[in-house]
């Protein structure tokens, strides 16, 4: 995959697939860095903000999380995975006065 990035640098969807293979090898500050590139790259790879959001819940980044679903139903409001991302920032929101009793 580094090969390939290296002969095509401006690869959003290269370095999508670097920031999932990160994810998934417990890089985390990799899979960030990957999947931040794919949106700098890709403004309209949708598939990035929800690895992002997984990464975040992954750290214990509930905000982060939140802020990024935020970003998300923002920019892609009829796409077919929002009615479960607003479902899920919307319980992840909920969770804000259980942990403040």
């Amino acid at each position: 995959m580094a090969a390939g990035l290296q002969h095509r640098p401006g690869s959003a969807f290269g370095h999508f697939l670097e920031g999932c293979l990160f994810g998934r090898a417990g890089n985390n500050a990799g899979s960030d860095k990957n999947l931040h590139e794919a949106l700098r790259l890709g403004p309209n790879m949708w598939q990035a903000h929800l690895h992002l959001v997984n990464l975040y819940l992954l750290q214990s980044r509930r905000n982060d999380a939140m802020g990024q679903f935020e970003v998300f139903l923002k920019a892609f409001p009829g796409i077919a995975a929002a009615p479960g991302a607003r479902e899920l920032l919307r319980k992840l929101k909920s969770l804000d006065g259980v942990e403040k009793q």
